[in-house]
């Protein structure tokens, strides 16, 4: 449990930070895809609505969590963030994949609404979510 109740961490803050970073580059990412399909560009809307849907709400509702254990909330909820926080990352993860294998066999992958995403954001989005994902087991671990 963080030090007092209602007081976190360093390591809570630090999470809740990377977590807030990947979600500023996460909303980057996703309207730069919304631009491009609603911008009358040949790009077509989503392949993965559903992805896009689930991604974002695992990673509020993950975030949710652990701003109430650090807030003086039970043990468990560290834990539920952490959970949370993974199955949002496999959605990532099945994004990514299917982002990179499009980008590799499509003859024209500019044509695909979520091919407009800088790699740049892409990369920068990983990085965070892993370091989140890393800083969260941590947090967890300490409850």
């Amino acid at each position: 449990m963080p030090s007092s109740v209602g007081t976190a961490t360093f390591m809570d803050k630090v999470a809740v930070v990377l977590w807030l970073m990947t979600a500023l580059v996460g909303g980057y990412m996703f309207a730069h895809t919304l631009r491009h399909r609603e911008s009358g560009s040949d790009a077509v809307a989503s392949r993965m609505p559903t992805t896009i849907f689930f991604h974002p709400v695992g990673a509020i509702l993950g975030v949710t969590f652990l701003l109430i254990y650090a807030a003086g909330g039970p043990e468990s909820t560290a834990w539920t963030a952490f959970g949370v926080l993974v199955a949002t990352a496999a959605f990532g993860e099945y994004f990514f994949v299917r982002w990179l294998r499009d980008r590799r066999r499509l003859a024209e992958p500019r044509l695909i609404a979520e091919q407009q995403i800088p790699p740049l954001a892409v990369g920068l989005h990983g990085l965070l979510a892993t370091a989140t994902l890393v800083t969260t087991l941590v947090v967890a671990i300490q409850a």
